[in-house]
């Protein structure tokens, strides 16, 4: 009698072919490669599953209204992997995608990412060169943090509007970097936590924060740890809200009046709390903001006296939020034509731009500003800091107080992105003694 030699590859294959073959489903399989369950699941079903972590190393992608399960972490390092329209991403309990290297994430229109099972999710988590790019409306919802930005072009959204729904800590988490972050609703609903909307944190953090919705948060936004500064324009922070509408901790810095935009924010806090919780040190400019109230009055803030809002708005700004309709921007600045040149990928003239516009700029604050921006674009660019380097050292020369550490932390984040972790560690050491 002749003997049957099954020869099999993998396991995952062996189910593959049996599955495809049957005319029932059988139960459903969990693979550990995403190219094989992406490959083989849909034959014979609307969702696949991964049962272990895995890297994402080439161009995958998920299609329109299927569904993938992660029970492990998903790392996109190299490549793209693209969710396409109206498809869901599912992740078990504590589990992260991870964005980095050269990998991208492409989420197109209707996309959502969201928990599998009864608890939190970790969420999206931009790292190094890593980049998020979004192509129409899309949902992040019941994770941890939704979106954890660690690189400053890693959130490349254009006007396409990003909602991150119930999150345990915050919807936006920024960390040590300054990326554009505009056009996200962040609705934090959660009956058993108190989640921040934005949380800006890292020393050399400075973002710009523009056409964002923040709503049923704890603190819409907090600018959260020494040195940590950002830019706030054409915001609407709800009187929905559970804390102040922003706040701001020592050592730490705001502009709710930008270069370009200049202001334009609705902040309006809800009973007692404060429209901005400020420190008792640092002067914040925050005209042509509406605040609630006309007129807007010094019990908005915990230390008025340090903050410039007495060209205010009368009633609401039209245009600010992510659900809101055109921008009505005025003359635009030479500060804000470099950010229009970075954003459309003209890095030399964004950095020409930027040098011009430090060149006439006197304000400690936006100067600050000027240089984290330059740095943006050197990473972006082409990783040669040595004329960034020799400019902070300059400027450190003959500046002191908060904005001396401030440039101090800078240079030592450059070590960090040069490589030179040894050396970096021992100045954050020093730094931090």
């Amino acid at each position: 009698m002749g003997q049957l030699q099954l020869k099999m590859e993998s396991w995952d294959n062996f189910y593959a072919s049996v599955n495809t073959s049957c005319k029932a489903k059988i139960t459903p399989y969990f693979f550990s490669s995403l190219s094989t369950a992406l490959g083989n699941s849909f034959k014979t079903g609307e969702e696949a599953y991964i049962n272990a972590n895995h890297t994402v190393s080439s161009n995958t992608s998920l299609p329109s209204s299927k569904t993938l399960n992660l029970y492990g972490d998903l790392t996109v390092s190299f490549g793209t992997f693209t969710v396409n329209s109206n498809a869901t991403v599912k992740a078990n309990a504590g589990k992260e995608i991870n964005v980095s290297g050269t990998g991208t994430l492409n989420a197109k229109s209707g996309a959502t990412f969201t928990k599998l099972g009864g608890s939190y999710w970790s969420g999206i988590d931009i790292l190094s060169s890593g980049v998020l790019d979004v192509d129409g409306a899309i949902t992040i919802e019941n994770a941890v943090c939704g979106l954890d930005i660690g690189n400053a072009g890693g959130l490349v959204n254009g006007s396409n509007v990003i909602t991150i729904n119930n999150c345990s800590s915050e919807a936006v988490y920024v960390n040590s970097c300054g990326p554009v972050v505009d056009y996200i609703i962040c609705n934090n609903n959660s009956a058993s936590f108190n989640p921040n909307g934005i949380t800006i944190n890292g020393s050399s953090a400075n973002p710009n924060v523009q056409f964002v919705t923040v709503r049923n948060s704890d603190y819409g936004i907090e600018v959260s740890s020494s040195s940590t500064s950002a830019t706030v324009d054409y915001c609407d922070i709800q009187s929905n809200n559970l804390n102040h509408s922003i706040k701001v901790n020592s050592y730490c810095r705001i502009c709710l009046e930008g270069p370009g935009l200049n202001g334009n924010n609705n902040i309006d806090p809800g009973g007692s709390f404060k429209a901005v919780h400020n420190p008792s040190t640092g002067s914040i400019y925050a005209q042509n903001n509406w605040w609630g109230v006309n007129p807007p009055s010094d019990t908005l803030f915990e230390y008025a006296a340090n903050v410039d809002y007495d060209n205010h708005k009368t009633g609401p700004v039209g245009a600010a939020g992510a659900e809101k309709a055109a921008r009505t921007f005025r003359e635009i600045a030479l500060f804000e034509k470099a950010q229009i040149y970075e954003a459309d990928g003209d890095h030399m003239l964004a950095l020409d731009t930027y040098y011009q516009a430090l060149a006439i700029e006197t304000d400690h604050y936006i100067r600050k500003f000027i240089l984290t921006a330059i740095l943006r674009i050197q990473d972006k660019f082409d990783r040669d800091y040595g004329k960034l380097k020799t400019l902070i050292e300059n400027e450190m020369s003959v500046s002191k107080g908060w904005y001396h550490a401030s440039l101090d932390f800078v240079l030592s984040d450059i070590l960090l992105r040069e490589g030179k972790y040894e050396q970096a560690a021992r100045d954050f050491e020093v730094k931090s003694a």
